[in-house]
């Protein structure tokens, strides 16, 4: 909990998890949530924090939120608030600590238009690798595309599968979507 002299916290990487949640986590891939992976540009403004990634069925899923969309405001806070306070409270609302949690998110699309949607956290099972399939690359060889998203333990049978497919279809290149 120790600040700089500038004010930053001294520890900037640690943190603690209640061991209930990190088991949940870690072992079954389930976390309170509305199913979206935040992509932030900047940690101070402008911070264009955006939507990289929709769990399907999940909360954003169903309000019909996508990547790219980049959040304006969480309950009437700015994404780039600078203040402690707000800072806080739009942490509490990009990831809740628990579910049934509702916030109002504004966010502007690639198009230029505004989506204003009211989305309540759920606990959400995540899928650590939601595509594995063949693709062509531009060069006509054919390549697996894996996106991984999770190091959680539900990952290592799905990333033995998508291997051992892209084994057996003779793919010898890797596209690996962090």
């Amino acid at each position: 909990t120790q600040l700089t002299g500038s004010g930053a916290r001294r520890d900037r990487f640690s943190f603690t998890y209640p061991t209930d949640k990190w088991k949940a986590l870690s072992e079954n891939a389930v976390e309170a949530g509305y199913g979206i992976e935040w992509k932030l540009a900047n940690t101070t403004p402008p911070r264009q924090i955006r939507i990289a990634y929709v769990e399907p069925g999940s909360p954003a899923d169903l309000a019909g939120l996508a990547r790219g969309d980049q959040l304006l405001t969480v309950d009437g806070i700015s994404a780039d608030v600078n203040d402690t306070a707000g800072v806080d409270a739009l942490n509490a609302a990009l990831f809740p600590a628990a579910a049934n949690t509702p916030h109002s998110f504004v966010f502007t699309r690639s198009s230029g238009a505004s989506v204003t949607r009211s989305l309540t956290s759920a606990e959400v099972t995540k899928t650590p690798v939601p595509i594995a399939r063949v693709v062509t690359t531009p060069q006509g060889t054919r390549a697996g595309y894996l996106l991984f998203n999770d190091h959680v333990a539900p990952a290592e049978a799905q990333l033995i599968a998508a291997v051992q497919s892209f084994q057996a279809q003779g793919v010898r290149e890797l596209v690996l979507d962090l």
